[in-house]
């Protein structure tokens, strides 16, 4: 019953822009060579997309950067292929509530963590995902550009990129390019 589905996230969407706080405007770019503790939110599921998550996350640890991931998965159980790390989680439906969004308490750890940086690697619409990051009490919120988006992250940006690592890199050249003393890296 996708319509159904439809109805739920709809009605989830209307209840987070009510009831969540927007995004922080920022006063002032932070120094993207200062930033250390990084959480990087993506939809889980496809291996391909999980591989390019990873090679993402390996880049940015290789300049010495701490990276936590936190998977989506559109299912009701984890599955016993997947196991949770210390560096990287999921959450599937069972963190959710009614209205396909995540239960605050479930998730408390991760909301809770003043990351510095938190880059959504969503390409499409993704409730649960963009609740997560409304939710998360990180520094400073990055996204691909959509018109959900834009209340809970402080930059936004145009890519039509589906390949998650590509879409990681840009952010990140971005990023670098805004910061009041690039640094190549």
């Amino acid at each position: 019953m996708p319509w159904f589905e439809n109805i739920k996230n709809s009605l989830g969407k209307k209840q987070l822009l009510a009831r969540t706080p927007k995004s922080v405007p920022l006063q002032s770019m932070p120094d993207y060579s200062k930033i250390q503790d990084i959480a990087i939110v993506y939809p889980a599921g496809n291996a391909e997309q999980e591989d390019q998550v990873q090679e993402f996350a390996g880049h940015l640890r290789a300049q010495g950067k701490k990276v936590f991931l936190m998977g989506f998965l559109n299912q009701k159980e984890l599955g016993e292929k997947r196991h949770l790390h210390i560096q990287s989680q999921y959450f599937w439906r069972e963190y959710l509530g009614f209205l396909n969004l995540p239960i605050k308490e479930k998730l408390a750890g991760f909301i809770k963590q003043p990351f510095d940086l938190l880059i959504n690697l969503c390409p499409d619409f993704n409730l649960p995902i963009l609740a997560l990051c409304a939710y998360s009490e990180a520094g400073l919120k990055i996204a691909p550009h959509s018109k959900e988006a834009e209340p809970f992250h402080q930059i936004l940006i145009d890519s039509q990129s589906n390949n998650l690592l590509e879409l990681g890199i840009q952010m990140e050249n971005y990023l670098l390019l805004i910061t009041p003393n690039p640094q190549k890296v």
